[in-house]
């Protein structure tokens, strides 16, 4: 009879055990879901970014006109960036509402990699690589949505395009394409 109720008491304890390592399978498993979900919403918005980035250049490519040089030199940014038109995205399965917008910003593009940030970078630049300063113009673009979830998220991608390539030439700066 003690033996019966010894082993019913590790049946259940054991039983306990596996139910707990079932839940917690169960709730790791919801976390993944929820980051993959998360992850192909972010995906989605960064390339919706970088699309807008596309557009925007071509736009310039054919008129340079739209982004013109700042009023003046010391301009705040906001008098420096201009916006541009780009088509909107349709909506989206992941997203009710979902925009992007482009601005760009003439001036001169560092285009070397450098740790060193000092007020003369381009003496810098032009000392070690024997180039100068190029003058181009930075396509910032953001896109949002809000997901079905009521969230909104933000993803943002820049670009500068060269004036010596004519605007033909795209570089992509801190974004998922990689390489020119």
């Amino acid at each position: 009879m003690n033996e019966r109720g010894f082993f019913s008491i590790v049946g259940l304890c054991l039983l306990l055990v596996i139910t707990l390592s079932i839940m917690a399978i169960q709730e790791t498993e919801k976390n993944y879901s929820y980051l993959a979900s998360d992850f192909q919403e972010e995906f989605e918005l960064q390339s919706i970014a970088e699309r807008g980035l596309f557009e925007a250049a071509k736009k310039i490519q054919n008129n340079p006109a739209l982004v013109p040089d700042a009023p003046e030199m010391y301009a705040n940014r906001r008098e420096r960036q201009y916006p541009v038109s780009v088509s909107q995205p349709s909506k989206a399965d992941r997203f009710k509402n979902i925009s992007v917008e482009v601005y760009g910003e003439n001036g001169n593009i560092h285009s070397e990699d450098s740790p060193a940030v000092t007020d003369d970078i381009s003496k810098i630049v032009s000392d070690l690589y024997g180039k100068e300063d190029e003058r181009g113009i930075i396509l910032i673009s953001v896109a949002s949505g809000e997901n079905n979830a009521g969230v909104k998220k933000f993803r943002r991608a820049l670009a500068y395009i060269l004036k010596k390539d004519d605007y033909k030439k795209i570089y992509f700066m801190d974004t998922l394409l990689s390489g020119k």
